[in-house]
């Protein structure tokens, strides 16, 4: 869900504020505050709303009565598509870019392998592992120009890994709860040295 730092008027007092809105509103630029107080988040008694946005909602086009499921697994920062493949052992893979100037790319790894059956298959994207990416570059700073022009040596190389932000349902970040690395995921991803990104 993108934009969600224009959805609220906020104080931005937190860290955590911070980090999803980029400054302090009394007022958003469409006024939705005025119609609907929850989206006044500087009021006490909806400073939590934002938290309830910046996630990947699954709709079942087969199933029309289905109610549609959050999957709070998948993190939560302004999802920029999900590529999902299928790994050669059956778990559903998904790559996301979180849209926002120095934020990072993340993969998420479901516990489960997909089957034949769709009832258990429902439950791919809301139990497994999420990651984020860490490059290494071995191209010299000062041969990287932002013109997209090739380093001397004509390639743009370097190493990347995958660094663990939950694992079986626990976080994987050191000094978070798992509750505080789905909810404030771009945080996680800070703490852990994550490569930041031009809107991933």
């Amino acid at each position: 869900e993108e934009n969600i730092h224009g959805y609220f008027a906020w104080n931005a007092s937190t860290a955590e504020q911070r980090r999803y809105q980029a400054s302090a509103s009394t007022s958003t630029s469409t006024g939705w505050e005025t119609y609907d107080p929850r989206f006044d988040a500087n009021d006490p008694g909806y400073v939590n709303e934002p938290n309830r946005f910046g996630w990947i909602v699954e709709i079942d086009p087969d199933d029309p009565r289905s109610t549609p499921v959050k999957h709070t697994a998948m993190g939560r920062f302004k999802h920029e598509g999900a590529n999902v493949i299928l790994a050669p052992d059956k778990r559903v893979v998904a790559y996301m870019g979180d849209d926002e100037r120095n934020d990072y790319l993340y993969k998420y790894v479901s516990r489960n392998r997909m089957t034949a059956s769709r009832r258990k298959n429902r439950q791919l994207l809301s139990d497994g592992d999420l990651y984020v990416a860490h490059f290494r570059g071995d191209s010299p700073a000062t041969e990287i120009d932002g013109s997209g022009a090739a380093p001397a040596d004509g390639a743009f190389d370097g190493t990347g890994e995958w660094i663990p932000l939950t694992r079986n349902g626990q976080s994987a970040v050191p000094g978070m709860s798992i509750d505080e690395v789905l909810v404030y995921t771009r945080l996680a991803a800070d703490r852990v040295g994550a490569t930041k990104m031009d809107r991933p």
